[in-house]
């Protein structure tokens, strides 16, 4: 983590500016090299004042070895707005400017596009007597917005040709989320958020909890299915880290769609087995 000695970068392992990667890349040549883009499942906030608690899968993950690792990764943010637009300049920027020193891309974007905010809504018909969850689905709406997120990920892949011509990009899918009536708390509980899932379910008249878990999956399933078919064609550029099925829906869910440490710490897991196998 940054030190608060300004000058001093001998314990940093990660960064969120630009000029000290630069000097870290300089000061430790050898470490592997990593850039991390993402959303809350890479940047989710600590609830404990000072941020000592592990909190996200980067978190677990710059602990596990000594990278020189630039974070990118903010809360909320969807796979297209991470793709287009400014960010996409910024992320392309630093790919052209480290692209000799690089050696993996870390992402991690879908999640926020499926079931943010004004999103999955639209996914969902009105609940009316006798129909199964498959039928709330409105099915030609999330195709729609499935394949947007596939044509997010190729122009990803674009990105990466044009000026990183021999990265890595490692990617996952999350796992399936249980709708519940638990959203996020931070800084000890003084600032909570509304769950993500469940609220727009309930509106919608589905109700029954089997239909929302069954719903959840299938929006999670198809999610993944999409992102295995990406990775299969990249000729090796872009790695699916296959996720489903890791967390303990007991245990490791801190509320509706995120993990607590430890799941998280399940996760990163499984994408250092991919990160050794390429560092």
């Amino acid at each position: 983590m940054i030190t608060n000695r300004k000058h001093d970068i001998t314990n940093i392992r990660s960064t969120k500016r630009p000029a000290e990667f630069r000097k870290l890349l300089k000061r430790f040549p050898k470490r592997p090299v990593i850039i991390s883009e993402g959303d809350s499942w890479f940047a989710y906030p600590t609830r404990f004042f000072g941020g000592i608690k592990r909190s996200n899968v980067i978190d677990h993950i710059e602990r596990a070895r000594r990278f020189n690792l630039l974070r990118l990764e903010r809360n909320g943010d969807e796979a297209m707005s991470m793709i287009t637009g400014s960010q996409q300049h910024t992320l392309s920027r630093f790919l052209k400017e480290f692209s000799d020193r690089l050696d993996i891309l870390l992402f991690s974007g879908g999640g926020n596009d499926l079931v943010g905010p004004w999103d999955l809504e639209l996914f969902l018909n009105q609940k009316l007597p006798g129909m199964s969850w498959h039928e709330c689905i409105r099915h030609d709406r999330f195709d729609r917005k499935l394949a947007m997120i596939k044509l997010g990920y190729l122009e990803l892949l674009d990105i990466q040709q044009e000026y990183w011509h021999q990265g890595v990009i490692i990617t996952h899918g999350y796992d399936w989320p249980i709708p519940s009536d638990k959203g996020g708390e931070f800084f000890l509980g003084l600032i909570k958020t509304k769950p993500w899932i469940k609220p727009h379910m309930d509106d919608k008249g589905v109700t029954n909890p089997d239909d929302q878990k069954a719903i959840a999956k299938f929006i999670l399933d198809s999610f993944n299915t999409m992102l295995a078919e990406v990775a299969v064609n990249s000729n090796g550029h872009l790695v699916h880290v296959e996720t489903l099925g890791t967390l303990d829906p007991a245990k490791d869910w801190l509320n509706e769609i995120h993990a607590t440490s430890k799941g998280y710490k399940k996760i990163a897991d499984k994408f250092m087995v991919e990160i050794n196998k390429r560092v």
